[in-house]
């Protein structure tokens, strides 16, 4: 573990720590735990209550430098948005390419980003901020509660924390020249953290299940590395 630093050696702690998957499992795991490292309190439970919790009024899937993760979210581009669309004025080019859209359910956000990609090409995101300049928001977002918290950033690092199924995992990948943000960015990884909750309620069907297969898993690849902890068997 050691810190990226600047000429002065002050580290960059907005994003210069570097280390493995394991250790920022144990940071995970530090959270997951309220503070609590073998039996020893290192960090206020309050403090880690209160980073996790909504931290404005805006938006509800931001906490303190934390992303708070929904039980579900589904994405609608209703009828009533494409409407308010083509009276904001948004090109009628990109309101031909959403029409297709219009109505449909998507299960992810991950999953609705990817729609509009195939629709509108390399400049969706440039069509998303048309629209919100114009005051209109292009969906509607129906989400569950809150069921844990993740951190994620540079290149499709990710520390996902999921407490009601004892669960942290992590997903880090180095900097190479190949990097394609399309196939590497692992956009969907906390949805398949997430996917392991049916996994983990079917093991504990069948409690005779030999306690190796019933522990958690590290899996690592060549500039890639993965860990989910399941504390709970």
């Amino acid at each position: 573990m050691a810190w990226v630093r600047d000429q002065v050696g002050a580290p960059y702690v907005a994003g210069g720590l570097s280390l493995l998957a394991g250790d920022l499992a144990k940071l995970g795991q530090l959270v997951l735990n309220r503070g609590l490292w073998a039996g020893q309190r290192i960090l206020s439970e309050d403090w880690i209550e209160l980073s996790l919790a909504q931290g404005q009024p805006y938006y509800p899937l931001y906490g303190l430098l934390w992303w708070r993760i929904p039980a579900y979210e589904h994405v609608t581009i209703t009828a009533a948005t494409f409407a308010a669309l083509q009276a904001a004025g948004v090109a009628g080019v990109s309101l031909g390419a959403l029409e297709p859209l219009v109505e449909q359910r998507f299960a992810s956000a991950h999953a609705y980003r990817q729609a509009l990609a195939r629709a509108l090409g390399p400049e969706w995101q440039g069509v998303l901020a048309d629209a919100s300049r114009r005051g209109v928001e292009v969906t509607t977002w129906d989400r569950g509660e809150i069921v844990g918290y993740q951190a994620n950033g540079y290149l499709g690092q990710y520390l996902v924390i999921l407490p009601q199924d004892d669960l942290v995992a992590v997903r880090l990948v180095r900097r190479s020249p190949t990097y394609d943000p399309a196939t590497d960015g692992f956009e969907d990884f906390t949805p398949s953290v997430q996917a392991l909750r049916g996994e983990k309620m079917s093991r504990t069907d069948h409690p005779n299940q030999p306690e190796t297969q019933r522990t958690s898993a590290c899996v690592t690849a060549e500039g890639d590395e993965h860990v989910a902890c399941n504390n709970g068997g």
